[in-house]
């Protein structure tokens, strides 16, 4: 792979990342708290950090699945590569917000 397919690569996942996160926004959170589905899921946990212990978690399955992707060379079921690696994407972006990184 060249740098430049590289690079064209980087920008087709930026943009379907952010495709998939407009949709899911719209389905799991509200306008005005992105966070609310995952602050929700976290309701009953005392630490202050839950949510991004949570995002952590999520993450995490994405790369387990994706590991596990890699040494078996196929998924069960209908699911792709390119599904969990968006999703990962996505979860650390949602914790960049919740961390307050970038966006300045």
């Amino acid at each position: 792979m060249t740098r430049d397919q590289l690079l064209a690569l980087h920008g087709f996942l930026y943009q379907d990342a952010l495709d998939l996160m407009g949709f899911k926004s719209a389905d799991y959170s509200n306008e005005h708290n992105v966070f609310a589905n995952l602050e929700a899921a976290c309701a009953g946990d005392p630490r202050p950090n839950a949510v991004e212990h949570y995002i952590l978690n999520r993450t995490y399955e994405k790369l387990h699945r994706l590991r596990l992707y890699i040494e078996r060379g196929t998924y069960q079921g209908d699911e792709k590569a390119d599904s969990d690696i968006l999703d990962g994407i996505n979860q650390l972006v949602l914790l960049a917000a919740r961390l307050g990184v970038g966006g300045d």
